[in-house]
């Protein structure tokens, strides 16, 4: 949830002196302090599973996460990229923690000392010590850095969790030079909202944001046209890493703005249950249900191993498969929200896994996960072999490229039958997607061209390994009694792929030879 534990206050007059100063520095107007808004306190949208022992990671493990989403197909690491994580206050321990975390996973080691790593306080000064903001960073330093392990992680503290604070630690995270920034965490959006977009109006530089765990609603800085907003789901695996199913988890907020127009890239989006065509919130998802699974994360000063989600779980997950792409391109990524809409006008089904089922409050289709886009789930989460290479026009040599696959008869000549007679045909599906593409499962469906004929398969669906996998099922055709004679029915076979809208089809006929001979009493 955007955290109920605690809600901040202001310290004290100093405090609030203290902030007006730090931003008269910065670039924010000097008359803007006045606004509510930047008074307003945000929270981290976190949950952590109860009653998980501290001793030992029980929750899902970067290995996995990377084989669920294709990251494990993917041979850029973030090679050259910074990652900032923008939190409030401070947490002592990270890097400490971030070391048990890495050698648990063999995750490259991320340090000061080896240039991975580096803690900036926005203000100039150590914020305060907080425990839930501390978690907090736990996870988005752990997780950014799980996705994208050779990129560097910038973590800026900010100096508490006001709006103004925080867009303070932004604008240090641009001035440190990374080029992805991961905010875990929001507040309501507000009419004033819109004169901070400035913010994340900067060349070469992704701004993902959470969308809050209270269900529907919407989140600022979320819902800026300028961040990518992640949504939360349930996510489902076996022990292997191996994609089960996703849902949209009941906690992750979205739903539709109340100021902020609809962007150019969302047009064809969220346009359904959005008369006045406002911008809508998640752009996109991944794991959140901390009850589902979960992440593991290490934070000592809550006694070691916790199982977590929520969106806060998405920003940094989502930032880190940012960071690969922009180190599998060859030219920089620059309007990433544009690029990832237009990936799922081209190839939807290849680049995103569509998340249909599940709900995230009792308001009807705007709380309702569907195909295709939805304010629950956004476009959906990513498959990543095919996501990457599609915004970065071509990818590296460790992504996926899909391709139709073949199909063959055996007989594959015309059958000649008697009435009442029947033929097996054997259907071989071979997987043409390059190897480092993970299996596809392949529909087939029959039609034929008379109700004189009948064709049922063995098996309608086959999971076909990339590579020039092959596997086949079996097709019986067979006529009537009353089928005629010299005349040729046509089965239509399809064959379609549930990880990408391919579909192929072939046919097989049978020739009716003599007439049924009737032994006469």
């Amino acid at each position: 949830m955007f955290l109920k534990l605690r809600k901040d206050t202001l310290k004290n007059k100093a405090n609030f002196v203290l902030r007006s100063m730090i931003l008269s520095i910065a670039t924010i107007p000097a008359y803007a302090w006045s606004d509510a808004f930047l008074n307003q306190i945000a929270h981290p949208p976190h949950t952590i599973k109860p009653n998980v022992p501290f001793n030992a990671p029980s929750g899902y493990s970067p290995a996995q996460i990377q084989k669920a989403y294709g990251m494990s197909l993917i041979t850029n690491q973030g090679e050259g990229q910074i990652i900032a994580i923008v939190d409030a206050y401070d947490s002592p321990t990270i890097e400490a923690d971030l070391g048990v975390f890495s050698t648990t996973f063999n995750l490259p080691s991320c340090t000061t000392a080896n240039g991975c790593f580096k803690k900036v306080y926005a203000s100039g000064t150590q914020p305060p010590v907080d425990a839930d903001w501390g978690t907090e960073i736990a996870l988005d330093v752990q997780w950014a850095h799980a996705l994208a392990p050779k990129a560097k992680i910038i973590l800026v503290e900010a100096a508490d969790a006001s709006n103004g604070s925080l867009l303070l630690g932004i604008q240090t995270a641009v001035q440190q030079g990374a080029n992805v920034v991961s905010m875990s965490w929001g507040s309501p959006e507000s009419p004033s909202q819109s004169q901070y977009d400035s913010y994340f109006n900067i060349p070469n530089v992704t701004f993902m944001g959470s969308t809050g765990d209270s269900g529907n609603g919407v989140n600022w800085p979320a819902v800026s046209p300028y961040v990518i907003a992640a949504g939360g789901t349930s996510l489902t695996l076996d022990a292997s890493g191996n994609y089960i199913s996703e849902t949209a988890w009941s906690g992750s907020s979205g739903g539709v703005s109340q100021y902020v127009q609809i962007p150019a890239y969302q047009v064809n989006f969220a346009n359904k249950n959005n008369p006045n065509k406002m911008r809508g919130i998640p752009d996109v998802s991944s794991i959140g249900d901390a009850n589902n699974g979960g992440l593991s994360v290490y934070d000592s000063a809550a006694g070691g191993w916790l199982i977590m989600g929520g969106t806060s779980a998405a920003a940094p997950a989502w930032a880190g498969m940012i960071a690969v792409a922009k180190s599998a391109s060859t030219t920089p990524l620059t309007g990433l929200n544009t690029l990832l809409y237009h990936a799922a006008t081209t190839a939807y089904s290849a680049n995103y896994h569509d998340i249909v089922q599940g709900s995230n409050g009792s308001c009807g289709p705007v709380c309702t996960a569907g195909p295709g886009y939805d304010y629950v789930t956004g476009l959906g989460s990513p498959q990543a072999q095919n996501l990457i290479k599609a915004i970065t026009g071509g990818g590296s040599p460790g992504t996926c490229t899909r391709s139709a696959p073949s199909v063959n008869l055996n007989p594959n000549t015309t059958q000649i039958i008697q009435q009442n007679g029947s033929v097996t045909i054997s259907i071989d599906v071979v997987n043409n997607d390059s190897a480092t593409c993970t299996p596809s499962t392949f529909n087939l469906t029959t039609a034929t061209s008379s109700p004189l004929i009948k064709s049922a398969l063995t098996s309608s669906s086959l999971n076909v390994p990339a590579g020039g996998g092959k596997m086949t099922t079996y097709m019986i055709t067979k006529a009537s009694n009353v089928a005629n004679v010299g005349s040729i029915y046509t089965t239509n076979i399809t064959v379609a792929d549930t990880a990408i809208n391919r579909p192929i089809s072939t046919s097989s006929y049978v020739y009716i030879g003599n007439a049924l001979q009737r032994k006469k009493n």
